[in-house]
């Protein structure tokens, strides 16, 4: 299990899990450490863009953040390609 920590706070878990002994590799835990820690950046300033009252709904398209988190998906995934 991953900690989402950003500014020392904990907003989330990643939980990771598989059938296959040693599955997954240090290159690949490194990946997904930047993973979760990026992931709880974007929690964080959704929150904080929130409590300053920006829009709480989603009308016009993807937030800022939700097109970050998946930015660093697509980076994780294919640093994670053999």
């Amino acid at each position: 299990m991953l900690s989402l920590k950003s500014r020392n706070r904990v907003s989330g878990l990643l939980a990771l899990g598989s059938s296959r002994e040693n599955a997954i590799s240090d290159e690949l835990l490194e990946t997904l450490h930047i993973f979760a820690h990026e992931a709880a950046i974007v929690l964080d300033n959704s929150l904080l863009y929130r409590q300053l009252g920006g829009p709480t709904g989603n009308c016009n398209g993807p937030s800022t953040s939700s097109r970050h988190l998946r930015h660093v998906s697509a980076l994780c995934a294919r640093r994670s390609r053999p």
